[in-house]
């Protein structure tokens, strides 16, 4: 939607996005939802024929798959994120509020293969182990974040190579993002698949079959 909005492919009225509230990762929706105009010659209809119009045109990409691989990946490098944070927001001590995640590891995270499955555990299995041996040990805040990176590296380590799997899968009432709707829609992977296996080409194609 962004490259046909830069190139002038449809059209939006700006007073639209004046309305928009929330975060960045909003966007996506109302860029999605937003009534346009179609801007192209001899091309008319109303929005769900134009997505289907489009939809077409997404096929008749040579990275089509690539482009699903990519967003994939990211959307279970977001789930750990969010997974993290709301782990971290449970802790009522004070050493969870001026912790920060290191740079080296957050690059870690984004190259790691993993599905956001086993990146949820990563998450839960550190902060609960971190929580327990702070109330334990009653070590300095510094202390524990070092524990904290320490736990982060070790079960990332263990979700990448164990051939052990102690994540749990997406749960029922977990709800949906709009990309993922999208993602089922254009690739034929439902979120559960999204979540619980790690993006690949294969899985994506092998989804799209069905």
């Amino acid at each position: 939607m962004g490259k046909l909005l830069k190139n002038k492919c449809i059209l939006i009225e700006s007073e639209y996005f004046d309305n928009i509230h929330g975060q960045k990762n909003d966007y996506w929706n109302s860029y999605w939802n937003a009534p346009f105009i179609l801007n192209i010659s001899g091309l008319i209809g109303d929005i769900p024929v134009i997505r289907m119009i489009l939809k077409e045109e997404l096929f008749r990409r040579s990275d089509f798959a690539t482009v699903g691989v990519t967003i994939w990946h990211a959307l279970a490098r977001t789930y750990f994120f969010s997974s993290f944070h709301h782990h971290m927001n449970t802790v009522t001590d004070n050493w969870t509020q001026k912790y920060k995640l290191d740079e080296e590891f957050e690059k870690r995270v984004h190259a790691s293969a993993c599905s956001a499955k086993k990146l949820a555990y990563v998450d839960y299995s550190t902060v609960k182990n971190t929580s327990v041996f702070h109330q334990m040990k009653s070590h300095g805040i510094k202390h524990t974040h070092a524990v904290v990176n320490l736990n982060l590296n070790k079960y990332l380590d263990y979700a990448e190579t164990s051939s052990t799997d102690y994540s749990l899968p997406r749960h029922q009432s977990t709800p949906v993002f709009k990309i993922e709707q999208l993602m089922e829609k254009f690739y034929g992977i439902d979120p559960f698949d999204l979540y619980n296996f790690e993006p690949s080409h294969n899985a994506l194609m092998h989804a799209s079959d069905y």
